[in-house]
């Protein structure tokens, strides 16, 4: 049994609540993944969302082998998600974005250019976000939360794009 070459790129997104961007999100990811390599997947992790986003996600997929979707049973928020994409993911190197297009797909390219000069993870910070005021009162004080186990912060309010390569640490067990 001949096992397909496993992408150069994977880029997983938990999705919940953005049934309405999902298509554009899909295109620019593939049209800026695509200039990197042919070799990628676009893995949307489906966290129950009350909205149509399954559906887009299935729909998606059929289209584009190269997208696949993973369907979580109930909503078990962002990082639960997160760690279901990741352990689905075979790519040499992982892009994690959240489905808001809040953080850039154009900027993967940078984000592997810079892989490429030797750095196991890059990540990205947005420098200016387009929240409610509620939205960034809440978004602050998860951050505060996070923050208490680290002994450093990367920048107050602002979450981004990151990029590792899956030689970073022993790639977790796969969900297939």
């Amino acid at each position: 049994m001949t096992h397909p070459k496993s992408p150069e790129i994977s880029v997983v997104v938990p999705v919940y609540g953005s049934d309405d961007v999902l298509r554009e999100l899909y295109r620019r990811v593939v049209a800026t993944v695509e200039k990197i390599t042919a070799e990628f997947e676009l893995i949307l992790v489906n966290d129950a969302s009350p909205d149509n986003a399954w559906q887009v996600i299935r729909e998606l997929a059929s289209q584009d082998k190269r997208v696949r979707g993973l369907n979580l049973s109930r909503n078990f928020g962002q990082y639960p998600a997160l760690t279901a994409g990741l352990q689905a993911s075979r790519g040499e190197w992982v892009v994690v974005m959240d489905c808001d297009l809040q953080d850039q797909p154009e900027e993967i390219a940078r984000m592997y250019e810079k892989a490429q000069e030797g750095f196991f993870v890059v990540v990205g910070s947005r420098q200016k976000r387009h929240d409610s005021r509620i939205s960034r009162k809440k978004l602050r004080a998860c951050t505060r939360k996070r923050r208490k186990g680290f002994s450093s912060s990367s920048g107050r309010g602002r979450s981004g794009t990151t990029a590792c390569s899956a030689r970073f640490s022993p790639a977790p067990s796969m969900v297939r």
